[in-house]
């Protein structure tokens, strides 16, 4: 009989501390392409806490966040993204252009009204285009992992590019060199 109930207490334990159970589903755009996510924690949707949604990175399939279903699927409606012609979603000939990638992504979010998108990388770029599309009405948090917003653009073909940064350097060094006073202390 002890044994009986350590063994239901096991598997209540290993029942509530185990990974979500994640499942693949898809929807179909307004252009007609069949679009792939993951999904964990679908027994939280339309509760009080958000539903997370993530974006990978170009060429990055929504298992990347494999992990991040198991952890965060323990307590929320979680969904993983695979945008057109990454992972399992349908490679189609159009629609990869900044606004499309952004109206498939709104039209993922669409039957939600809470959520937390993250999107790495690319997908922060087009969580960014998302926002300035659509607003921020169904967002209650957005987080941009490891993107290249904000940076300058790269630098133009020519060769230039070194010598612009070598004297970018020497205008430094003189400037610090003129606000020192004498024996090298700042005045």
């Amino acid at each position: 009989m002890q044994q009986f109930f350590f063994g239901a207490a096991l598997l209540i334990m290993a029942t509530h501390c185990g990974a979500a159970e994640i499942t693949r589903r898809s929807f179909q755009t307004s252009d007609a392409v069949t679009l792939s996510f993951l999904e964990a924690g679908s027994e939280f949707a339309g509760d009080k806490n958000p539903t997370i949604a993530l974006v990978p990175g170009w060429l990055m399939p929504a298992a990347i966040w494999q992990e991040q279903l198991e952890s965060f699927g323990r307590s929320h409606h979680t969904l993983a993204f695979d945008p057109r012609g990454q992972g399992e979603s349908q490679v189609s000939s159009t629609g990869y252009t900044a606004e499309r990638r952004a109206t498939d992504l709104h039209e993922f979010l669409a039957p939600r009204s809470k959520v937390l998108l993250i999107g790495w990388s690319l997908g922060a770029i087009e969580a960014l285009q998302y926002v300035h599309m659509f607003g921020t009405a169904r967002l209650t948090g957005l987080v941009l992992v490891d993107s290249s917003v904000g940076e300058e653009p790269a630098p133009k073909p020519g060769g230039n590019f070194k010598q612009r940064l070598v004297c970018a350097c020497y205008f430094r060094q003189a400037t610090r060199r003129k606000s020192a006073g004498p024996a090298g202390k700042r005045r």
